[in-house]
C-alpha cells in the first residue's frame, strides 16, 4: 500500500536570525495535498538535541505549517553540522496515526537562492513567454527542478551549499540546465526527434560543462562572511586521483580526512 508523503529532495536551509513560515504538504497520488487533522513540529540540532519539542503546527489548506521565531537559533555559533526536523501528522486518509515524517535541516549564515527566472529563460528564447505558460500550470517548476538538482550534484561533489560566497556562480549552470527541461519535456510532445530534443542534448551539455571545467566556488566554511583564501576559487568537482585515494585513518579510527 502507498501512504501519503511528502516530496522533497534536498535538505531544508534554515537561515540564522530569520523567522519564516514552514510547511510540509503531503500527497498521494494526485496533486491535490492529503490534509491532515491536526500536527506538531519537532527541531533538534546536530547533537540531536530537542530545539523546539513536538510544537503545534497549523493545517491551512490542508498544508500543516508551523511558524519559525527568528530566535530559534540564538543559542548557536555557525557553522553547524546538519540539523533535522521531524513532523507527527494525524488524520491523513487512508493512512496509520501519526505519520512521521523527517528531514534534514541545514542551519545557514545565508540561505541558498535561485538567480535564474522565467525572465531568464525568456531572454533566451521569446517564444517561450507564450510557450511555457501554455505547457505547464507552474511554469517555474522546470528552475525548481534544475535547482534541486544542481544543489543535490554539489552536494554529491562534497560542498555545503550555503557555505559558497560566490553564488552568482551557479546561475549560468542553473540556466542552461533548466532550458535542458524545458527542451526535453517539449521533446516529449512529438512522435519523432525536433529541434527541441537537440537543444535538449545541447543545453545539458552545456550546463555540465560550465559545471566540470568553468564553475570556480568562493569557499566560507567556517560561514563568517569572509572566504578562507580570497581570491582563490576550488573547483566544484572533486579530484580524481588515478593512484591510491589519499586517506589513512578510515576505517582504524572511523575518522576520515579530507583530500
Amino acid at each position: 500500500m502507498t501512504y501519503p508523503a511528502p516530496t522533497f529532495d534536498l535538505p531544508r536551509f534554515v537561515q540564522k536570525g530569520r523567522g519564516e513560515t514552514l510547511d510540509l504538504p503531503v500527497r498521494s497520488g494526485s496533486p491535490s495535498v492529503v490534509a491532515p487533522a491536526s500536527a506538531t513540529y519537532s527541531l533538534y540540532d546536530s547533537d540531536g538535541i530537542t530545539v523546539i519539542a513536538a510544537a503545534v503546527a497549523t493545517v491551512t489548506n490542508g498544508i500543516a505549517t508551523y511558524a519559525l521565531a527568528s530566535t530559534f537559533a540564538d543559542a548557536y555559533t555557525l557553522p553547524q553540522d546538519p540539523w533535522r526536523e521531524s513532523w507527527a501528522l494525524t488524520g491523513l486518509s487512508g493512512a496509520p496515526s501519526p505519520m512521521t515524517f523527517e528531514r534534514q535541516v541545514q542551519l545557514c549564515r545565508v540561505a541558498p537562492t535561485m538567480l535564474v527566472t522565467p525572465e531568464t529563460l525568456f531572454r533566451m528564447h521569446g517564444q517561450w513567454r507564450t510557450q511555457l505558460p501554455k505547457s505547464r500550470a507552474n511554469y517555474n517548476e522546470p528552475i525548481e527542478d534544475a535547482w534541486s538538482e544542481l544543489i543535490g550534484r554539489l552536494m554529491g561533489d562534497g560542498h555545503v551549499p550555503n557555505r559558497i560566497l560566490n553564488n552568482h556562480s551557479l546561475a549560468t549552470i542553473h540556466k542552461y540546465w533548466s532550458a535542458h527541461i524545458v527542451c526535453r519535456d517539449f521533446a516529449t510532445d512529438v512522435p519523432s526527434d525536433t529541434k527541441w530534443a537537440k537543444l535538449a542534448d545541447d543545453y545539458w551539455k552545456r550546463s555540465q560543462d560550465e559545471y566540470e571545467h568553468h564553475l570556480g566556488l568562493q569557499l566560507d566554511q567556517d560561514e563568517d562572511g569572509v572566504a578562507e583564501e580570497p581570491g582563490v576559487l576550488d573547483a566544484a568537482e572533486p579530484p580524481l586521483y588515478l593512484t591510491d585515494v589519499p586517506w589513512t585513518d578510515y576505517p582504524a579510527t572511523r575518522t576520515r580526512r579530507d583530500w
